[in-house]
C-alpha cells in the first residue's frame, strides 16, 4: 500500500472541502490593505490558494498515475463553483478577476 498517494489524495480533499467551505462563509468586513497599488486585497489570498490546490492535484494525479489534465480540470470547476455560490452567500459576491486569479494560481501552480 503506497501511503504516499494516499496522503495526496487526502490532502486534495482537505484542501478541496476547505476551499469550498471558505468560500460559503458570510464576508465579514475587515479593513485590508492590498501590498501593492494595483492588487485588490484577497488576490495574493486567491493566488496562493489556488497554487497550492494545483500543486496538491498534480502530485495526487501523478501518484495515482492519472492524467494531469483531468485533475486541473477538476480545480477549474471548483474555482468556477467557488465564486458563483458567492453570488447566493449573504454579503458575499462572485467576481469575474477573482475567478481568473483563481485559474491563474492553477496553472502557475
Amino acid at each position: 500500500m503506497n501511503m504516499k498517494k494516499y496522503l495526496y489524495l487526502s490532502l486534495s480533499i482537505i484542501e478541496t472541502a476547505l476551499l469550498i467551505y471558505l468560500s460559503v462563509q458570510p464576508y465579514k468586513t475587515a479593513v485590508m490593505k492590498p501590498l501593492l497599488p494595483m492588487m485588490r486585497s484577497g488576490d495574493i489570498e486567491h493566488f496562493l490558494a489556488y497554487s497550492i490546490y494545483a500543486m496538491l492535484l498534480i502530485n495526487t494525479s501523478r501518484a495515482f498515475n492519472k492524467s494531469e489534465r483531468y485533475f486541473l480540470f477538476f480545480g477549474l470547476i471548483i474555482a468556477s463553483f467557488t465564486e458563483a455560490v458567492q453570488t447566493i452567500v449573504p454579503n458575499r459576491y462572485g467576481e469575474l478577476m477573482d475567478m481568473l486569479i483563481n485559474y491563474f494560481g492553477l496553472f502557475i501552480g
